[in-house]
């Protein structure tokens, strides 16, 4: 079934895009998965500067993708940590992905800070363990193979051993970054903590309620909405933002578009990227009666 499947996306790629970018594709993969493995390496693919994957000798004339730095990966998250994230902070992660997030936020929060990651995937947790090693944050971050609240969307691998922790049960912290494919909604909607700042990727199309409802019920919490960034940390105004975040609650349109073929994410005047980022400040003084 595999094989057929290589053959099949050959013969796409050969129908699609042409004979030049299927030999190099043909090359590139027989190269990953033969002799890459054993090639001496000469450096670190970094994802806005932060070490990932090794990169092996070749890997420039036989696999381009493994070789070029990612400047702008999860530019929003990473801007908004830069932004509002402070030495000493304790910060909670929920859904960890690729590590680019936390081993920012761990450099931000120092030796007096703390960075824990709730990642429900097995195979996330896994490269999470090797990027926090490789970038020399091992004490400052502490990994937690979990899912907060309902399972939504784990993409990161095997979930079937990862605790179930209830919203509710989220400790204090100063900093929280929700990256979690639509489960944000009932993370807010449950948790007893009012941290200072609350990072949020917004993912509407996996969530029934209409797209507004994160930042509604933020603001039923006391908290202001301070800066509003596209997924690549490109700065939106407020009208593009409610442009992105229309567009990202087709479901069917992002599914289609974003992740399989990496389209149609431009939609902004500016060239920012959906999913939207957002980050809300907490202001007791305009607290409602209820978060709910």
């Amino acid at each position: 079934m595999l094989i057929m499947n290589k053959i099949q996306q050959g013969l796409s790629i050969l129908r699609e895009e042409g004979i030049k970018q299927f030999i190099q594709k043909t090359t590139s993969f027989v190269y990953c998965h033969s002799i890459r493995d054993y090639l001496p390496m000469i450096g670190y693919h970094k994802k806005n500067e932060v070490e990932t994957y090794p990169v092996r000798l070749l890997d420039p004339f036989l696999a381009s993708n493994k070789a070029t730095d990612s400047p702008n990966a999860e530019g929003g998250i990473v801007s908004a940590h830069e932004k509002f994230t402070e030495p000493g902070d304790l910060v909670n992660i929920v859904g960890g992905g690729n590590g680019v997030t936390a081993v920012r936020a761990a450099q931000i929060v120092g030796d007096s800070g703390k960075v824990t990651v709730y990642e429900g995937g097995k195979e996330s947790i896994d490269e999470l363990q090797k990027i926090i090693k490789i970038n020399n944050v091992e004490d400052k971050i502490y990994l937690k193979h979990a899912i907060v609240g309902k399972e939504r969307d784990v993409y990161g691998g095997d979930s079937t051993f990862a605790k179930i922790i209830s919203p509710e049960d989220l400790p204090e912290c100063d900093v929280l970054e929700l990256d979690c494919e639509g489960s944000e909604i009932d993370i807010l909607g449950e948790m007893n903590i009012l941290p200072r700042i609350i990072i949020v990727e917004l993912h509407p199309y996996n969530f029934s309620e209409e797209p507004y409802a994160v930042e509604t019920m933020l603001s039923k919490c006391g908290y202001e909405i301070v800066y509003r960034v596209g997924h690549d940390g490109k700065d939106i105004c407020k009208k593009d933002f409610y442009t992105l975040l229309e567009h990202s609650n087709n479901k069917k349109e992002f599914g289609q578009k974003s992740i399989t073929h990496n389209r149609g994410r431009n939609v902004s005047k500016s060239g920012a990227q959906w999913p939207v980022v957002m980050v809300a400040r907490h202001c007791p003084e305009l607290s409602q009666t209820s978060c709910e």
